[in-house]
C-alpha cells in the first residue's frame, strides 16, 4: 500500500504541475478507529504521513470487519493526535449522519471531539431533507451546517437545537428531489 500511496502522490503532483497549479492536490483518506485495525488492513498511516502522502484523514469506527475492541462511536484520537502531530495531515472523527442519535447528545459528541484538539469533523451520508434518525423535529442537515461553531455546538448540547425555521424543498415544478445531494448518491 506504501507504494501504491507513493505512486499517486507522484500522480497527482506531476498532474498538478502540468496544470500550473500552485496549490497541490489532496489525498484524503477513511482510516480506521483504533491503530491495530489500521496495521491489520494494510494502512501505515504514520509512515504515510511522515512522507506527506496524505492530508486529510477521516477516521471511521463503523468499519464492521475492524475488532470493534472499543464501542461503536470510541475513535483513538490520542493515537491520531499523536502520528499527525507536528505535520500538515489532519485526523477528522467521522460520524454518520443517519446514525446521530438525540440532537442534545450529537452535538455533544462534536463538541466534544472538537475540545479534545479535532480540527473538525467528516460527516458520512448527509442527507438533505431526512430528519433526525429518532423522530426529534428539525433536520440534522441544519445542524451539520454548523458544526464549526462551537459555542452553538456547546449551548446545543446542554440546551437543545433551535426548533427548524424551513421545511426543505422536495419538488419544483416537475423536478422531485431526492434525501440526497444533486449529482451525488443513488
Amino acid at each position: 500500500m506504501t507504494t501504491f500511496m507513493t505512486e499517486i502522490r507522484a500522480l497527482l503532483d506531476e498532474t498538478a504541475l502540468k496544470q500550473g497549479r500552485t496549490e497541490r492536490y489532496k489525498i484524503s483518506l477513511g482510516t480506521f478507529a483504533k491503530e491495530a485495525d489500521n496495521q491489520k488492513w494494510g494502512l501505515d498511516l504514520p509512515t504515510w504521513i511522515q512522507r506527506g502522502l496524505v492530508d486529510d484523514i477521516a477516521v471511521t469506527w463503523f468499519a464492521y470487519h475492524t475488532s470493534f475492541e472499543t464501542a461503536p462511536g470510541q475513535i483513538d484520537m490520542d493515537y491520531y493526535r499523536r502520528i499527525t502531530e507536528g505535520t500538515q495531515t489532519k485526523a477528522y472523527p467521522m460520524v454518520i449522519a443517519w446514525k446521530t442519535g438525540k440532537p442534545k447528545d450529537f452535538c455533544q459528541k462534536v463538541s466534544d471531539f472538537l475540545a479534545a484538539g479535532a480540527p473538525g469533523v467528516a460527516v458520512w451520508d448527509p442527507q438533505v431533507h431526512k430528519g433526525w434518525p429518532e423522530g426529534s423535529p428539525g433536520n440534522v442537515f441544519e445542524v451539520l451546517g454548523k458544526l464549526g461553531h462551537e459555542e452553538d455546538l456547546q449551548r446545543w448540547a446542554k440546551d437543545g437545537v433551535p426548533q427548524p425555521l424551513a421545511i426543505p424543498l422536495t419538488r419544483l415544478d416537475e423536478n422531485y428531489f431526492s434525501r440526497w445531494f444533486p449529482n451525488t448518491g443513488f
